[in-house]
């Protein structure tokens, strides 16, 4: 029985022949990229169910309402913290400014666990966390 590392090698050597080393790194990347876009697909996803809102709200919208605010927050801390995104492209992703991104990120991670609004944002933060852990590991 042949082990997985063999298996791969051997797989790689045959991509590499049928596509040459070019085709095989490109093909590589674009499927790491599938991978990665799905992640921020699932992300919006995941945020835009936790706080009932629809795409267009949380990421088109100038609305300064506090659900919405706070599923910003959320939206691009995790983005930031589980994609390789840059918070310049977070922003992209979201609408928003770079400045915008880099204060949404800061005032996650500056949240009390003695404040109550606080404390319900970092329960919200913990179960997205989960959720988004969990389809990475299968990924």
């Amino acid at each position: 029985m042949e082990n997985k590392s063999s298996i791969i090698f051997e797989e790689l050597f045959l991509s590499v022949e049928r596509l040459g080393l070019d085709g095989t790194i490109r093909q590589l990347r674009k499927t790491n990229n599938v991978s990665e876009e799905n992640l921020h697909s699932y992300i919006l996803e995941l945020v835009c169910s936790e706080y009932s809102l629809g795409k267009n709200e949380l990421t088109k919208s100038n609305d300064k309402d506090t659900d919405k605010r706070d599923a910003r927050l959320m939206l691009a801390y995790l983005l930031y913290h589980h994609t390789s995104l840059s918070q310049s492209k977070v922003g992209v992703f979201m609408n928003r400014t770079k400045g915008a991104i880099s204060r949404y990120i800061t005032e996650v991670t500056k949240l009390n666990p003695r404040i109550k609004q606080d404390k319900d944002l970092l329960l919200k933060l913990d179960k997205l966390e989960t959720e988004i852990e969990l389809l990475k590991s299968k990924m």
